[in-house]
């Protein structure tokens, strides 16, 4: 089961991604494109575009320099470290699945496409500027199970969205629930932000589990908000503050 818009959540049986792509305008699919570009602005979830008016600091411009950020991250089983060239066959072994694109902003992978994407993820190590992004594969026992990206929300690199996917024959092992902590960990830690979230299509209950699992806090519920693969989708937001992940 696919999960949200990233499975890269994004994600039983489950891919995720949580990340929309933006529509094209009259409500058609944008054409595809790397991880960290959303379909909307933080603000159009209806919630409020208070944090906009929030000048960005100088504070905010330095967050996560890579000499604070150490890759790879290690977890009890996992390690996220950056991607590679030779990631390709990995990486089209479960985003070319169908089953994996039913939630993702894309239609199955190509090797060609896979090579792309990959080449435009390899510089997603840290979070530095407004179009930066942390995007990282997992890796259990030396192999690719997975993926996951972090990005910032707005210039001041304080608020993030996060995006997973992994592979169908990991689901339910709890792979996806380790890196996602791990990222979240990252982003509240070196990243410096206090405000992480995640966008899931309302039909991709697994993420939606995951997220919750995580202590995600569902904070809106979208109609038909969202414009993808000929229909028109709900789409689910999940938060998350550091102060709570702290505890």
């Amino acid at each position: 089961m696919p999960a949200g818009r990233a499975g890269a959540g994004r994600r039983g049986c489950t891919i995720w991604y949580i990340a929309r792509p933006p529509a094209a305008p009259g409500g058609r699919q944008g054409q595809p494109h790397s991880l960290s570009p959303r379909c909307r602005p933080l603000t159009p979830h209806g919630l409020s575009d208070r944090a906009h008016a929030r000048p960005p600091t100088e504070r905010s411009l330095t967050r996560c320099p890579i000499s604070e950020l150490t890759l790879p991250i290690r977890t009890e089983r996992l390690c996220l470290r950056q991607h590679r060239i030779d990631d390709v066959d990995a990486l089209v072994s479960y985003y070319g699945d169908p089953v994996v694109a039913r939630y993702i902003p894309w239609q199955p992978w190509s090797a060609e496409f896979a090579a792309t994407m990959i080449d435009r993820r390899i510089p997603g190590t840290g979070i530095t500027a407004r179009d930066s992004r942390l995007a990282l594969v997992a890796e259990y026992e030396g192999e690719v199970i997975g993926d996951v990206v972090l990005w910032p929300a707005d210039e001041t690199l304080s608020r993030g969205e996060m995006g997973w996917a992994f592979h169908p024959t990991v689901w339910g092992r709890g792979f996806a629930t380790e890196a996602v902590r791990a990222l979240i960990d990252t982003a509240f830690g070196p990243c410096g932000m206090h405000r992480v979230i995640a966008q899931v299509d309302g039909r991709n209950k697994a993420s939606t589990r995951l997220c919750e699992r995580v202590g995600m806090v569902r904070e809106g519920f979208l109609r038909r908000d969202h414009w993808t693969k000929g229909e028109w989708t709900d789409t689910v937001v999940y938060g998350l503050l550091a102060e709570e992940w702290r505890g």
